[in-house]
């Protein structure tokens, strides 16, 4: 079930990312990191302040943060700047697991 579990979220034109309560990330689908322009290796075992230094400045962090801290789901609108000004935005939900916190679009 595992393995099929990972076909699906490997497949979803959506981002999908697992973090640990450490901040790691323990899993991304090719979306997350496309749109986060960095390869899945780049990401995968780091926290999400290596890969992203001031990140944790963010309301998207904040969002996060809270979800960690509180055990509870949450959903946000993420408005971010990449590092040559370009924008973007996406919805984001947050749910949490017994080992991790997962992160979700949604409409």
């Amino acid at each position: 079930m595992e393995r099929v579990a990972r076909d699906v979220l490997d497949s979803l034109l959506e981002g999908c990312q697992v973090i640990g309560f450490d901040w790691r990330y323990l899993y991304v689908n090719e979306a997350v990191a496309l749109q986060g322009r960095k390869s899945k290796a780049e990401l995968l075992g780091r926290t999400m302040l290596e890969c992203y230094p001031g990140l944790d400045q963010t309301p998207f962090f904040q969002v996060l943060r809270r979800c960690m801290s509180e055990r509870k789901h949450d959903r946000m609108e993420n408005e971010f700047t990449y590092p040559d000004g370009k924008k973007a935005s996406s919805n984001c939900a947050s749910f949490l697991c017994r080992r991790a916190r997962a992160s979700f679009p949604w409409i």
